[in-house]
């Protein structure tokens, strides 16, 4: 085991069941209703994040700073 800020870098993920995954979806369809472009991009953030995917790859997939 390494010393430094490296030695700790592990992802963390969302966490949450199928409850809080329907009403993120649902959240999902209302900021596309209401054509909100920020909260429509962090809630599919957080479900990326749900799914696994790590804070470089959502960045990247969704085209934003990390």
């Amino acid at each position: 085991m390494g010393y430094g800020p490296e030695a700790d870098m592990r992802p963390i993920f969302a966490k949450g069941n199928r409850q809080t995954i329907a009403k993120l979806l649902e959240v999902r369809r209302e900021a596309q209703r209401e054509k909100a472009p920020r909260l429509l991009l962090r809630v599919q953030g957080i479900l990326m994040s749900l799914d696994g995917h790590t804070t470089g790859d959502i960045a990247h997939q969704l085209k934003a700073h990390r």
